[in-house]
């Protein structure tokens, strides 16, 4: 059996006036990174347990699932599932999700790959109480480029674009802002 292996690189900017360590000042934004929540026994414990600490977060945050955002297997409780990792960041009216496919997202690099990125996609626009922002979008390379504060910006690229065996938007028929 072919795995993948998922790279996936985020650059983070901000200026140097701001990068300097504040002992006293508020954080501008801070950074979660979480991943690989798509396993067959979905850990609600700690996601809960994260969801706890978040709802008592007084600066703004950004929370980034970097891939494998829920299991292609049980694609009946993906939207459940999905919307469990969104209320991690909706309870406080400071964070936000931000998601990222990766390999089992692309149907672990299976035909349907594209189709079910697409629908992941879709499921976490229509999730109640916002919309939480899937990139890039509609299986695209990227990069997505997301100002997430006056100093700080996320440039996300999907690497499982270059390294899936079936379908992928390609030109002529793609949406996508860069295919190279």
């Amino acid at each position: 059996m072919k795995h993948a292996i998922l790279f996936l690189f985020i650059i983070v900017f901000c200026s140097s006036d701001f990068c300097k360590g504040q002992e006293n000042d508020p954080a501008d934004q801070t950074v979660y990174l979480i991943g690989n929540t798509a396993t067959r026994k979905f850990n609600r414990t700690n996601l809960e347990s994260l969801q706890k600490y978040l709802s008592e977060e007084v600066n703004p945050f950004t929370i980034l699932h970097l891939g494998d955002i829920t299991d292609p297997v049980q694609s009946g409780e993906r939207a459940g599932d999905l919307e469990i990792l969104y209320n991690i960041s909706n309870g406080n009216g400071h964070g936000r999700m931000l998601f990222v496919p990766g390999d089992k997202d692309w149907n672990n690099s299976g035909r349907d790959g594209l189709k079910r990125v697409r629908e992941l996609e879709k499921m976490a626009e229509d999730l109640p109480g916002g919309s939480p922002v899937f990139l890039p979008a509609e299986g695209c390379p990227g990069p997505a480029v997301v100002d997430i504060s006056p100093h700080l910006r996320l440039i996300m690229i999907n690497t499982q674009w270059w390294m899936h065996p079936y379908d992928i938007p390609e030109a002529p028929d793609s949406d996508c802002d860069n295919l190279t």
